[in-house]
């Protein structure tokens, strides 16, 4: 019996469009108030547990293995231990996304008892001054940075992530040295969102000078930590995202992922199942996402453009239209 790999499986999953894995937004609220957040509003407490679990219970249903715990901040969840638990309780993979500043020792020895797959965070700088001012709490740096190596001491897989914006344009390089000397997977990015409601302000902050250096220098660490990003292949779907992905959002909204905000449902009205396999709006994304894109084809640059479906359709109003986030990077490159 052939025996494949986690990756080998999700890349499976998305050519054959079966689910794999489940993004839970669980709350908007948050202990931190990044400068640059994409989340318009921090006061949704988000679904019931009860809720959650139902969920759950549906997408193991329908062969889903990860599942995703993402916010505003998850660690301002009382259940989430609960959660985590019930999710591991039906044998799925569960990762985390969090700031990690509201954890002490006992709670990272619960995680690691619970088997999570991995914890996500995200460290702007190692400096203090820098990281902290875009956080917007005096001391958050610090108190990520002891729970990220607690993190570790347990065995926990985690992943430390650095989105750049003028304020921090240079941090990617001591960032990407402390993880790689504890062992950490690493990710940067030189795009800074726009807000879910169309609020544009957060891209005030983007790099300016020295942008190509920045680039061409974090597009040779994410080739190291992830491999080449790819243009989408003829006929392939774009990405994971409504093809083996699906995410809930505080609300209950469903959407394709968390940066993919197409409305295809609501699981208050409609089970997981009918909205996987009967959404109009699911489905049409599904159909259209593989086709050619005439803005495409006549572009310079289309074939060094890595173009996410989820950013044009958030920042340019057109899914299937084009991103001007990776037209910019296409054109840097």
């Amino acid at each position: 019996m052939k025996q494949l790999s986690v990756d080998a499986l999700a890349q499976q999953c998305q050519q054959n469009t079966q689910l794999f894995n489940i993004m839970f937004v669980l709350l908007s609220r948050c202990n931190e108030n990044c400068v640059h957040c994409y989340i318009p509003d921090h006061t949704h407490p988000g679904l019931p547990t009860e809720t959650v679990k139902r969920l759950i219970d549906e997408a193991r249903a329908l062969g889903a293995l990860n599942v995703t715990f993402t916010g505003g901040e998850i660690l301002l969840r009382q259940d989430l231990p609960e959660l985590i638990a019930y999710a591991r309780s039906r044998w799925m993979r569960v990762h985390l996304m969090s700031n990690g500043v509201a954890m002490d020792e006992d709670y990272i020895r619960m995680l690691a008892q619970l088997h999570i797959t991995n914890f996500s965070t995200t460290v702007f700088s190692m400096d203090p001054q820098v990281h902290d001012r875009i956080t917007q709490v005096p001391g958050s740096l610090q108190k990520c940075l002891d729970n990220i190596l607690l993190l570790h001491r347990y065995g926990i897989d985690v992943t430390v992530k650095t989105p750049l914006m003028e304020w921090n344009k240079y941090a990617y390089r001591e960032v990407e040295q402390f993880a790689r000397k504890y062992g950490f997977a690493f990710r940067t990015t030189t795009t800074i969102f726009g807000k879910t409601d169309g609020d544009s302000s957060p891209h005030a902050l983007q790099i300016g000078q020295d942008f190509k250096t920045i680039l061409d220098e974090t597009d040779a660490l994410n080739e190291v930590y992830r491999g080449n990003l790819k243009v989408q292949e003829e006929g392939a779907a774009p990405c994971s995202a409504g093809f083996s992905s699906i995410c809930v959002n505080y609300d209950g909204t469903v959407w394709p992922c968390n940066t993919l905000t197409l409305d295809v449902g609501n699981v208050h009205k409609t089970p997981l199942a009918r909205i996987w396999h009967e959404a109009h709006a699911l489905l049409e994304w599904r159909q259209r996402a593989k086709l050619p894109r005439p803005v495409c084809d006549a572009c310079p640059v289309q074939k060094t453009c890595i173009r996410c479906p989820g950013l044009a359709y958030m920042e340019d109003g057109d899914l299937y239209g084009c991103s001007a986030s990776a037209k910019k990077l296409a054109e840097a490159r």
